[in-house]
């Protein structure tokens, strides 16, 4: 399996029924996608790392996120 699909099965993700979900259980889908998105980029983009971490996120502040309205949001503009 390439690394991609490890990091984000899009097959599964298509072949999800969100309306049959309950809330819950989409909070977790989506915060469990974005924890791993964010230690992606951490690992591979230093420029966004360093960013994050000035928001004061490590790897382990991101595991250890509950919500993924915890999580650090940056918007797409600093980057480009």
């Amino acid at each position: 399996m390439a690394e991609k699909e490890k990091q984000f099965p899009a097959d599964a993700w298509l072949a999800w029924q969100p309306y049959a979900a309950a809330h819950a259980e989409k909070h977790a889908a989506l915060t469990e996608a974005l924890q791993a998105l964010t230690l992606h980029h951490m690992e591979r983009c230093p420029e966004y790392r360093a960013v994050v971490e000035t928001l004061g996120f490590d790897a382990p502040a991101v595991r250890a996120c509950t919500g993924y309205e915890a999580l650090p949001f940056l918007p797409v503009r600093m980057f480009k």
